[in-house]
């Protein structure tokens, strides 16, 4: 229901227009509400989007930026996650479970690194020079051990 009411608010601002004083910011905030309700009800790229719209209007705005780096960490976007947080820290520096987030997305990003490397210098048994062994490809598994991104690497690439 209340993401009904959500949407209905941002299709009056969208009918109305921003030429109202509070309207920008109302804009921002309904669309911070729908970006949390879909980060609860992990609808991941839902998230993602509705949080990058009140981007649009305000860069700044905390709660978009952690959300959607929540999101783009969610598929394994870690680098645009670290984006997010970072301009999220260097306006708003004490948000401590963004600070937790980055740490997050810097060993994501290490272990990218590592796992890519080790592919490189890595052959397949009787594939000969350019393999890689699929155990070192695998970039992020979830907790149930599923597999959230694989990485293709090409030696010499």
């Amino acid at each position: 229901k209340a993401e009904q009411q959500w949407l209905g608010g941002l299709e009056l601002i969208q009918k109305v227009g921003l030429s109202w004083p509070t309207a920008a910011e109302l804009l921002v905030q309904l669309k911070c509400n729908l970006a949390q309700l879909y980060v609860k009800m992990e609808r991941w790229a839902e998230a993602r989007h509705i949080a990058s719209g009140a981007l649009e209007t305000d860069p700044t705005c905390e709660k978009a930026l952690y959300r959607r780096a929540l999101a783009r960490m969610h598929f394994a976007e870690w680098a645009e996650a670290r984006r997010d947080l970072e301009r999220l820290l260097a306006v708003y520096p004490r948000n401590a479970e963004a600070q937790r987030l980055l740490a997050e997305a810097n060993e994501a990003l290490r272990r990218q690194g590592s796992i890519r490397r080790a592919a490189a210098a890595t052959t397949q048994p009787g594939s000969g020079e350019g393999g890689f062994e699929l155990s070192n490809a695998i970039e992020e598994l979830t907790p149930d051990g599923t597999l959230r991104k694989l990485a293709v690497v090409v030696a010499g690439q």
